[in-house]
């Protein structure tokens, strides 16, 4: 199946900007730091002024003068994200607070980031969202972590350090046998051993998280457990549980430092992955946190909205990641240290069924993400493109390769391998291509099919291709209709076409948008197009 709809654009040419400053910057990666965001939607990252999101919250006022007030309330707010990203949030003429945030000097004029508009998540389901980021495949269409009993049919970024390492390893001792290691190339990190640990605040215990990660290679945990244990470095923590699962985000600051400063000494690459909690339901945020907002106009009669502690707890994670970049700077690796940032999945507040969760909610809103590629010496790029996170890992590879950040043997396992991932390198051009029978490659004429697994993955599937602005929420074993949007007219899904039947969507489709609905292609009545044009394409694939 997958061979049939898997396009690659490894053949295509690095996208002109990039190549034009990797010439001159020659950014040095030593590190990757995988920062992935619980819940954290794209229109949180950045939070914008006259976006849909700010004109819910300003909704919630009755005074004709709440737009002074609220911008005075959001002024700062994801500031963070609108950095990083380059997007401005349109508050910032009302931040007038001077910024002591000295890591932000690392970013000079037009550098900093390879963002992403239009990022679509694999699963709304957290741990499966990780294995599309970590290891570049489709999560299984099953309720939970199912994946953990099964093998992952993919090499995880974990395993690919790993293999990496050993065949350094190995050339260097033969080297050394031989006398042939120079000084200078002792202190090359492109030749040292790769690192890899995982690190989170909270259980992961929920769902087999352990075994997964362990699946996805990471022998190095840190997480609650690590934290609440007498004999760790930092015992005691600082502070008491944030929520039921675990501690707040900052619980894991000294560990993280620990990771970069001892790499420093210990002559190591690191593979870090950090996962952020705050964000996730019941949105709770440290009580002595001074950040602590009321953005949504609150009524004495009514209880506190939950979308105000979903805003709150997504400013205290903007903050968070501020003092990780701040660490990075203070210990010397950011300038080495490619950050790729992404949401696990989104989260619905506004949905028809008025639901404010990801559990059987196949609402657009649960699966739009950001996703960016940071280093203080890659050009800033908005990539206005419909990619998932199983996008990621070619990318991280690719970069690797064109930044020569590899030394040759690891480079070679690089380029072996990148051909076999269904994802696509996001720094080329995205001019897909599809294998023919005789070993060669043609133009392909479909853009790549998305599919994304519903919370908790068994019973919907959404699906969506990155040419259209269609989606349709399919029921798997689940007993809701089928649900087509067209989200380029109707961008908050206010409107659903619904139907029990495929047939029955399909009639409706065509009186509502004018389209034939022949298996989602979009085309009109009318076109001249009867199918044959894209016949003819597929025999052209096929030769």
């Amino acid at each position: 199946m997958w061979a049939e709809l898997e396009g690659s654009n490894l053949d295509a040419d690095i996208i002109e900007k990039l190549a034009a400053q990797v010439k001159v910057k020659k950014p040095k990666i030593r590190h990757v730091l995988l920062l992935t965001m619980e819940s954290t939607r794209k229109d949180m990252f950045p939070f914008k002024y006259n976006s849909h999101a700010y004109d819910t919250v300003l909704s919630s006022y009755a005074s004709t003068n709440a737009t002074m007030e609220l911008k005075d309330k959001l002024r700062g707010f994801t500031k963070t994200a609108a950095f990083l990203t380059g997007e401005p949030s349109g508050f910032e003429a009302y931040d007038t607070e001077a910024s002591n945030e000295s890591w932000k000097s690392a970013f000079k004029d037009g550098m900093g980031a390879i963002n992403v508009n239009g990022a679509v998540s694999q699963a709304a389901y957290t741990l499966k969202s990780l294995l599309s980021s970590h290891c570049g495949v489709e999560p299984l269409a099953v309720d939970f972590a199912e994946e953990t009993k099964g093998t992952i049919y993919q090499h995880c970024l974990s395993h690919i350090f790993k293999n990496m390492s050993s065949v350094v390893s190995d050339k260097k001792a033969g080297q050394k046998k031989d006398g042939l290691v120079k000084d200078d190339e002792k202190k090359d990190f492109h030749s040292f051993p790769w690192a890899e640990t995982m690190i989170q605040s909270v259980t992961d215990q929920y769902d087999s998280q352990d075994v997964l990660d362990k699946q996805m290679g990471f022998d190095h945990v840190i997480a609650e457990s690590t934290i609440s244990d007498p004999t760790s470095k930092h015992y005691p923590p600082k502070h008491p549980f944030v929520n039921y699962f675990g501690y707040e985000e900052t619980e894991t600051f000294d560990y993280l430092r620990d990771l970069f400063a001892d790499a420093e000494k210990s002559d190591e690459r690191l593979f870090v992955s950090h996962l952020t909690s705050t964000p996730h339901h019941p949105f709770k945020t440290p009580k002595d946190w001074p950040g602590q907002e009321t953005y949504m106009s609150q009524q004495h009669w009514r209880p506190s909205d939950p979308f105000n502690e979903y805003m709150n707890t997504i400013q205290y994670q903007d903050e968070w990641i501020s003092q990780i970049f701040q660490m990075l700077y203070d210990v010397g690796a950011l300038d080495e240290t490619l950050v790729v940032m992404t949401g696990d999945h989104g989260l619905a507040f506004s949905s028809l069924d008025k639901s404010q969760s990801a559990v059987n909610n196949g609402h657009v809103a649960n699966f739009q993400i950001p996703i960016l590629f940071v280093h203080p010496d890659l050009p800033r790029i908005q990539l206005n493109a419909s990619i998932t996170p199983t996008s990621i890992l070619p990318t991280v590879l690719d970069l690797l390769l064109e930044t020569d950040s590899l030394p040759e043997p690891a480079a070679k396992i690089a380029k072996e391998i990148l051909p076999s991932y269904q994802g696509h390198s996001l720094i080329r051009d995205l001019e897909y291509r599809v294998k023919t029978t005789d070993g060669a490659s043609a133009k392909s004429f479909f853009q790549p099919f998305h599919f994304s697994a519903i919370n908790p993955g068994g019973s919907l599937l959404a699906i969506s291709d990155a040419s259209t602005s269609y989606r349709l929420v399919l029921p798997l074993c689940s007993t809701i209709p089928l649900r087509f949007t067209d989200i380029s007219t109707d961008p908050h899904e206010w409107d659903p076409t619904t139907a029990w039947t495929m047939d029955e969507l399909r009639a409706q489709i065509k009186v509502k948008y004018g389209y034939r609905g022949d298996g989602g292609y979009g085309i009109k009545e009318g076109d001249g197009d009867t199918g044959e044009k894209r016949e003819k394409q597929a025999e052209e694939v096929q030769r």
